[in-house]
Formats: C-alpha cells, sequence, structure tokens
C-alpha cells in the first residue's frame, strides 16, 4: 500500500509539470496555490509598469494540499532549480532546461519548511524546517538517473536551541549558514557549513524575521520581518544594522538581489493577491513608482536565476 502512494506521487510529479525551460535573469516564484511562476526579462523591469507572467508549474493535484507554499533555491552553474511542497513533505530537484527531468530529492520534511539555500561550490541543499524545528543539509546529486530520494544520507545541521526556523542564506565562499528564528526569542544566527560555531547575530527590535539573501559582492545580509513591515540589512557580522525599506502594514515575504536592486515579495494571511516589488539598494527608494507583478494569490519564496548571483570558486570543496 506504501509503495502505491509513493508511485502515485511519483505519476503526479510527472502529469502536473509542463515542458519548458527557465531563462537566465528571471524571477521564480511560488504562490499559495501550489504554483510555480516564471517572470522573465529582468533587466527590462524598470521599464514597465506590471510584468506579464506565465505559469510553469502545477505541482499538487490535492487542492487542500499545502497551504504554506512553496520554498524555492536556485543552483545556476549546474543549472538546477530546487523546491519544497508542503502538500506532499518533499523536496524536488528539477533541471533549468528540461523542467520533465525532476527528481525528489528528499522524502519526509514536515509541512512547513521555510526557504531552501544552495551550496553551489559544494553541491550541497540546506532546508530549515519550522514544524521538526531543524536545520537539514542534503547532498545534490550529479547524475539526476541514479537517485534514491529514500536516502537517508542527509546531515542534521542544527537541532539544538532553535525554535521556528523561516529562513536560511548560504555563503560557500566563506563557509557561513546564516538562518532566521520566528520564535520565542526572534534572532537571526550565523555558523558553519556543518553547524558549528555559532554566533547571534541580531535579536533586538526583531519580530518575525522570515527570509534572507546575500549581497556577495559588498558581503551584506538582507531580511524581511512582515512583523515590523520593514526590510533590514547588517553586515555578515551583525554590525552595521538598518532598515533599508519601513512600511508599517507591509507584509514583506520572500527577497532576493538583481544587480543594484532588491526584490521583494509582499504575502498577508489574509491577503487575496500577491505582489512583487523593487528597491534600490542604497537607499530604500523604491525603483518604480508602481508594483510590478500582481498576481491573484498571495506571493511567497522568490528566487533570481542570474548566474552573476552565484560566482563558482572551487578552491573550497565540502560534500556531505
Amino acid at each position: 500500500m506504501w509503495e502505491r502512494g509513493l508511485l502515485f506521487l511519483l505519476l503526479v510529479y510527472s502529469t502536473s509539470v509542463y515542458s519548458a525551460s527557465i531563462p537566465y535573469r528571471s524571477l521564480v516564484m511560488s504562490t499559495h496555490k501550489n504554483q510555480l511562476l516564471v517572470f522573465s526579462g529582468l533587466e527590462d523591469w524598470r521599464q514597465h509598469d506590471v510584468i506579464n507572467y506565465s505559469k510553469l508549474f502545477l505541482l499538487s493535484l490535492n487542492p487542500v494540499s499545502n497551504t504554506r507554499g512553496i520554498s524555492i533555491s536556485l543552483r545556476e552553474n549546474r543549472e538546477i532549480v530546487i523546491f519544497s511542497d508542503a502538500g506532499f513533505n518533499t523536496i524536488t530537484a528539477i533541471n533549468v532546461t528540461n523542467v520533465q527531468n525532476a527528481i525528489l530529492l528528499h522524502i519526509g520534511t514536515s509541512s512547513g519548511v521555510g526557504q531552501l539555500g544552495v551550496d553551489w561550490v559544494s553541491g550541497n541543499c540546506y532546508w530549515v524546517d519550522t514544524v521538526y524545528g531543524w536545520i537539514v543539509m542534503q547532498a545534490i546529486p550529479k547524475d539526476f538517473s541514479k537517485v534514491n530520494s529514500l536516502n537517508p544520507n542527509f546531515k542534521m545541521v542544527v537541532d539544538t536551541y532553535i525554535d521556528i526556523p523561516t529562513g536560511i542564506a548560504v555563503y560557500p565562499e566563506l563557509g557561513y549558514l546564516f538562518w532566521t528564528d520566528t520564535g520565542k526569542i526572534p534572532k537571526i544566527e550565523r555558523s558553519s557549513l556543518t553547524g558549528e560555531d555559532r554566533k547571534l547575530l541580531t535579536w533586538q527590535g526583531v519580530i518575525r524575521p522570515t527570509s534572507l539573501c546575500i549581497d556577495y559582492f559588498v558581503k551584506r545580509l538582507y531580511w524581511t520581518d512582515p512583523g515590523r513591515g520593514t526590510v533590514e540589512y547588517s553586515d555578515l557580522h551583525g554590525n552595521g544594522r538598518n532598515i533599508l525599506v519601513s512600511s508599517p502594514g507591509s507584509s514583506f515575504y520572500g527577497i532576493d538581489i538583481f544587480e543594484d536592486v532588491l526584490v521583494v515579495s509582499e504575502w498577508s494571511s489574509g491577503a487575496v493577491n500577491g505582489s512583487v516589488k523593487l528597491f534600490i539598494k542604497a537607499d530604500g527608494k523604491q525603483a518604480t513608482d508602481k508594483t510590478i507583478i500582481r498576481y491573484g494569490t498571495p506571493a511567497f519564496s522568490i528566487s533570481v536565476f542570474d548566474a552573476k548571483r552565484q560566482p563558482l570558486d572551487l578552491s573550497r570543496e565540502f560534500h556531505l
């Protein structure tokens, strides 16, 4: 019976992924309706008022599954997109140039997986689980044809003194792992890629730090805090903290970087529509006076698919 359930799960994925490819310089966004959306032409966004979208994936056939949404992470140099499905409790990886080439990377998450992060140097995927209260790492297979999604060989990175982790970001070249915790003591922490050498970066004046991203060129950490209606940043050691955007009542959620702007999704539990906005990184000035994307369901995690976001340095190697 269990094997039949697994077979059905695999069939659902194979029949509900559309045949397409994901172009570079695109935005990938998850929504409340079990969809993975792709918006292309990032370089033209400042000249547009509202961006057209194309529905690329419909991930679940169960209408009551995945009430949280889908989290996304990218590994550009191998052209892989990795996302979670809260309804099926899985982590899935797809080939960007052929989205029919998909694998179940991991089976057995909770229904509360938050952000995913990728160490694109070593080929490891990290994710935070808000229900289990831990951070896990698993290797990304080099050959999708030789994958056992029931492989128990994953590493528990952090599972102590952590409450409700929601966001995660990886800095492979410096060997840093960052995460947010929205539990009883909201905070942002940093550790090594194996969970050692933990350091508390930010805890004062945060309410619900949700998502993270890193500007690798200026070594700056950004986060959204929908509890405060802010987008904030600090250096990689928690110093120089500043509020980039303050909009009380706004529930900023996902965040990523494209060149000199931050791409931020906005969502709230009672919202009918989702939106995506651009903000110039230097002073928080909105790059356009209109929301660039509107979609008829709340927007969750976002990732910018741009090769410049993940420079490759093979001088450091670490594998699971």
